[in-house]
């Protein structure tokens, strides 16, 4: 039985990881955190177990996949680095994620399939809960040791359903590769659309076999209008129904994805520069013609204010009441080619309704506004607006409200009721791993009067230990008769006390 403060080498166990057979464990020197694997009879992860683990990730040396930190397969334990980020399920709850943040999670984890495909190794259930995005980062978790793929019947779980690709509930003929890439370009669909894959969002349990004959018609994945048409060929190929349509390995899989980053970046429509160079020779020959032929029968016409133009230029004001605030805006979908404070600037909006998406805080992004959700205290709005036809720059002003809530707010930490003489600590650390702030009382509530949204790492210690054992988590020489919680705590925006419960047992 794996015991709290035991060491394992340079690392002190903390405690349990979730559900896993995993334990969060922290190095006694640096403080830093990681995720030990080790062999357990109580949880079942027998020897042989932890030394494919240490195999399997020794060869996924890629930075989206999880690094070792320290490896003793002959002891029967190894410790991996713990990303504590966002988890992209939660990520998805009733929101979207940015277009560039899709881009670049897709980017990654195609080029970390790649690397694992040219070894032979397949995630087979990849989703958007093993899915982090964590400093800047984005990391692929769970990889199966076994490397067998699920076994599938003919009413699947509702949680591995939208991920299976088609031609599995067809004749089984899928292979690792094709798991892992339908797999991929689903979670991207759901990431820009914002709505469940081949099924209702609120099923529970086994999909009835009407929706698996329903996902074998249906057509190719597509986020919709709202983005830009190579963002849509990229879902709708990699979500294909037919396996021959859609890409052939991770590594075109991967490219594509950089090809659209580019695309997008520069403004064009993914012509090559020989291909625009031919383009532009011939229409120039063409108004050329035009012009000499025709000049004379077409003196005085203005042929843009007979037909009308189908694009024009756009600059759009945000009017946000908060002048410090940071802006992020989309239209139809597209970024601004020039930005600056509340001003952007579009080369070529088409003619007719827009679709604006405004992000308006210190530092927020789209997947958690508005509201409560928020940790970041930013406000969206998403309006639609009127491009019309004509010449010269269209300026549209979309008002903004400031969001006054990014004040200090109490927060309190209640744990289950303790037995008599049990004293209670909990320890708040920010994002640089320094404590924030820390209260003990002996009854089983812990009180912060002025903590600041955002997000945090919580610890939560109780036991009948002296005053002077608390805090032994971070020393990792935890007393027996004291118990140990991380979890992270987001703080949202808000007035009054948000009430935290620590699901903490009571020590012996």
């Amino acid at each position: 039985m794996i015991r709290q403060g035991e060491r394992f080498g340079s690392w002190a166990v903390v405690g349990r990881y979730e559900n896993s057979p995993a334990f969060v464990c922290r190095h006694v020197a640096t403080g830093s955190r990681g995720l030990l694997y080790v062999t357990d009879p109580e949880n079942g992860m027998p020897v042989e177990r932890v030394r494919r683990k240490a195999e399997l990730l020794a060869c996924l040396n890629h930075p989206a996949c999880l690094q070792i930190f320290e490896v003793h397969p002959g002891e029967g334990w190894l410790v991996t680095e713990l990303a504590g980020g966002d988890n992209l399920k939660n990520k998805l709850e009733g929101s979207v994620v940015e277009l560039v943040d899709v881009l670049r999670m897709g980017r990654m984890i195609a080029d970390a399939l790649d690397l694992a495909h040219s070894q032979g190794i397949h995630h087979w259930q990849l989703q958007p809960h093993r899915i982090v995005f964590w400093r800047e980062k984005v990391k692929l978790l769970d990889f199966q040791e076994a490397q067998q793929p699920l076994q599938v019947s003919e009413t699947p779980s509702s949680e591995i359903f939208p991920y299976l690709p088609p031609e599995v509930h067809r004749d089984g003929s899928a292979t690792g590769i094709q798991w892992d890439l339908y797999a991929l370009g689903v979670t991207m669909y759901e990431c820009l659309s914002g709505d469940r894959a081949h099924m209702p969002s609120e099923q529970k349990g086994d999909v009835p076999t009407w929706m698996v004959r329903d996902k074998l018609r249906r057509a190719d994945l597509d986020p919709g209008p709202a983005y830009p048409q190579p963002v849509r060929q990229l879902v709708r190929r990699a979500t294909a129904l037919k396996p021959r349509r859609r890409f052939a390995d991770a590594a075109s899989f991967r490219d594509a994805v950089s090809h659209t980053e580019r695309v997008l970046a520069h403004g064009t429509r993914g012509l090559s520069n020989l291909q625009r160079g031919i383009f532009r020779f011939m229409l120039a020959t063409l108004l050329l013609t035009l012009v000499g032929g025709l000049g004379v029968m077409f003196a005085g016409f203005d042929a843009q204010q007979f037909m009308g133009a189908t694009t024009r230029p756009v600059r759009l004001i945000v009017n946000s009441e908060d002048p410090t605030a940071i802006n992020k805006v989309t239209m139809n979908g597209e970024l601004p080619t020039q930005s600056m404070g509340t001003s952007f600037y579009f080369a070529g909006v088409q003619v007719g309704p827009a679709d604006v998406h405004v992000t308006s805080g210190k530092g927020c992004g789209p997947p958690y506004c508005p509201g409560e959700k928020c940790p970041f205290c930013c406000t969206a709005a998403r309006v639609t607006r009127t491009v019309e036809s004509g010449n010269g720059e269209q300026n549209l002003v979309i008002p903004v409200q400031a969001n006054d809530n990014d004040q200090p707010r109490p927060v309190l930490i209640i744990a289950p009721e303790l037995a008599p003489g049990v004293r209670m600590r909990a320890s708040l650390f920010g994002a640089n791993g320094t404590p924030e702030a820390n209260r003990d009382v002996s009854k089983g509530g812990v009180h912060f009067p002025r903590v600041l949204p955002g997000s945090y790492e919580m610890l939560v210690e109780a036991g009948t230990c002296p005053r002077a054992a608390m805090g032994c988590y971070q020393a990792g020489n935890c007393p027996e008769g004291c118990e140990s919680l991380l979890d992270v705590l987001l703080v949202p925006c808000g007035k009054g006390d948000l009430e935290i419960a620590a699901d903490i047992p009571s020590p012996l």
